[in-house]
């Protein structure tokens, strides 16, 4: 028997079809000649097969992304963003909580002062960290001429600390009615130069741009009813622990006075 003979197809339908409309029923069987579309039927069966399967994936596929994406984690996002390498004790936290509140926390609301330096200096307390050998292969780094530091490792910098270093500098300058006599009274000494300023400011500008925050935050009306342009957030967004970030690399840092370069090669003299 053929795959598709007459004979096969009669124990696939139904023997009766029974259709109505007004009342009366009306009785098909195989001895009334086949309607048109029944020929078109068995003519395009896997044509139709195959259409139908395409479109049941199809669907199928979309429902899964669409779970994938509602259930994936934060950590799942920094891994595809910054193409993040786990290093040894580096367990990075996340949560959610409100950003851009109306009113500053303490001590980042306060005027230039000994008190907003010192938290300054213990954000930036990382700046500098001890690298070890095995981090650098698995960082896919080469050790060719990298900056030894004497107790073993690397001396190196993660980009958090360094955008931070240059907007405490931006902070510096801002005020510099208050920093420059705390400077020697030097105008632009060359923490704070020209040059140096726009490196950081490339610097930062890149990284916003390399991590762009996506949230939006709808303006609101003033209470002079005025549209206001400083923005609120209402609902909370994801964040990292800053102290699960910082409490690895402070375990790690360079402490001035602690520790000393080392050079594995005298330097190339310029021709």
């Amino acid at each position: 028997m053929e795959k598709y003979s007459e004979d096969s197809l009669d124990h696939l339908l139904k023997r009766n079809c029974e259709y109505s409309d007004d009342g009366a029923g009306l009785d098909i069987s195989h001895s009334q000649p086949r309607q048109p579309w029944r020929a078109w039927l068995r003519k395009n069966v896997l044509s139709i097969f195959i259409s139908t399967m395409l479109l049941y994936i199809a669907a199928v596929l979309t429902v899964q992304l669409n779970f994938k994406s509602s259930h994936q984690k934060p950590e799942d996002f920094l891994l595809v963003r910054d193409e993040y390498h786990p290093l040894p004790g580096l367990d990075i936290k996340f949560e959610k909580r409100i950003e851009w509140t109306e009113h500053r926390e303490h001590p980042w609301n306060l005027e230039p002062s000994d008190e907003l330096d010192a938290a300054w200096d213990d954000l930036l307390y990382a700046l500098n960290i001890r690298i070890s050998p095995q981090e650098m292969g698995a960082m896919n780094e080469t050790t060719h001429n990298r900056v030894r530091v004497t107790g073993g490792g690397y001396a190196g910098a993660m980009g958090i600390w360094h955008e931070l270093h240059c907007l405490n500098n931006f902070r510096k300058l801002i005020h510099w009615d208050y920093y420059g006599p705390k400077y020697g009274g030097t105008e632009n000494p060359e923490a704070f130069g020209k040059e140096h300023s726009d490196h950081c400011l490339d610097m930062v500008r890149q990284s916003l741009m390399c991590r762009p925050d996506t949230s939006i935050y709808p303006f609101h009306w003033g209470a002079d009813g005025i549209p206001s342009n400083h923005v609120k957030a209402q609902n909370p967004t994801t964040c990292v622990k800053w102290d699960s970030l910082d409490g690895w690399a402070s375990d790690r840092a360079l402490r001035p006075g602690e520790y000393s370069y080392l050079r594995d090669h005298k330097p190339e003299r310029a021709a």
